[in-house]
């Protein structure tokens, strides 16, 4: 029973907001649109391809990290830098 209303909600959520296939396809442009729409942000992915018994399949990739940095906090880390403190 509680397996069966798990799935129900897993199905309801995916319908709402995609599921996790739909949400990792949308990162690229996600993260392209967040610099573009604030100036001095840098983003970054990082993917590796899967590998299936030895070989591997570059039509997939697995999200390995994702980083990003707003305009002043990389202000802050260069001050710090600057002053000696790092």
């Amino acid at each position: 029973m509680y397996r069966k209303a798990w799935m129900a909600k897993q199905k309801a959520l995916a319908m709402e907001f995609g599921d996790w296939e739909d949400s990792y396809n949308y990162l690229p442009r996600w993260l392209h649109a967040l610099q573009e729409s604030l100036q001095g942000i840098i983003a970054e992915y990082v993917t590796q391809p899967v590998v299936v018994n030895g070989v591997e399949d570059n039509s997939c990739h697995i999200l390995e990290r994702v980083f990003w940095a707003f305009n002043p906090c990389i202000d802050w880390c260069q001050h710090l830098i600057l002053s000696g403190f790092i």
